[in-house]
C-alpha cells in the first residue's frame, strides 16, 4: 500500500460513474471515527487514573496517613495553602500570616499558579482533590505524549500513563503531597 492509504481517505473512493462529480466529494466524519483509539486510549486512561479519587475530586475526603503526626500534607503544606486562598481573598498578598505565633512567611510552594487559582476559588478539600488530580493527569498524559514521540502505539502509550499515574513513585507520597507535584511534571520536561 501506499503511504497515503494508511491514513482515513479523505474523498470517496468510489466512482458513480465515468466522469462523475460525486466520486470528489468530501467524507463526512462519523461518530466511529471521532472516538478512534487515537482518543479513546488516552480518554480511557484519563477515566481509569481518576476513578480510584472520586472521593477526592468532590471534596468528600482527603488523602491522611494512618499515623497524622508524620502528615506533611496535614501538618504543613495544606493549611498554608489554605491560609493562602483566604489571604487572597480578603485582598492581601499571600507572602506572611499574622495567624501563626507572632506572624509566619508562607511557603513558596503555595504560590504556583494553579494551586493559587484553586486555593483561592474552591472549598479546601476540594481544592486539594483538584490539585491532587491535576498532577496525576499531568503525569499520567506526560508519559502518554512521552511514549507517543518515542513511537509507543496509542494504547501502549495510555497504559504507561496509567503505570506512571498509579505507581508508587506517584500514590505512595500523596499523604505528604509535596513530591508528587514535582514528580507529575519530570516527563512534561522531555
Amino acid at each position: 500500500r501506499r503511504m497515503s492509504e494508511f491514513g482515513p481517505p479523505r474523498f470517496n473512493d468510489h466512482v458513480d460513474g465515468e466522469g462523475s462529480e460525486q466520486s470528489l466529494r468530501p467524507l463526512r466524519p462519523s461518530p466511529a471515527n471521532l472516538l478512534s483509539v487515537r482518543w479513546l486510549a488516552p480518554l480511557v486512561m484519563v477515566l481509569v487514573v481518576l476513578a480510584p479519587y472520586h472521593r477526592l475530586l468532590v471534596g468528600a475526603a482527603i488523602p491522611i496517613p494512618d499515623d497524622i503526626f508524620i502528615s506533611d500534607l496535614a501538618d504543613g503544606d495544606l493549611p498554608v495553602r489554605v491560609e493562602t486562598g483566604r489571604l487572597i481573598r480578603a485582598g492581601e498578598p499571600p507572602l506572611w500570616t499574622s495567624g501563626i505565633w507572632t506572624g509566619f512567611p508562607l511557603q513558596a510552594g503555595s504560590t504556583e499558579p494553579v494551586s493559587l487559582m484553586l486555593f483561592t476559588l474552591l472549598p479546601p478539600a476540594l481544592a486539594l482533590g483538584w490539585l491532587i488530580a491535576l498532577c496525576l493527569l499531568a503525569a499520567a498524559l506526560g508519559t502518554y505524549a512521552l511514549a507517543r514521540q518515542f513511537g509507543a502505539s496509542h494504547p501502549g502509550s495510555a497504559l504507561a500513563g496509567f503505570a506512571v499515574a498509579g505507581s508508587g513513585l506517584m500514590v505512595g507520597p500523596m499523604p505528604h503531597h509535596c513530591p508528587e507535584t514535582i514528580r507529575a511534571r519530570i516527563p512534561l520536561a522531555q
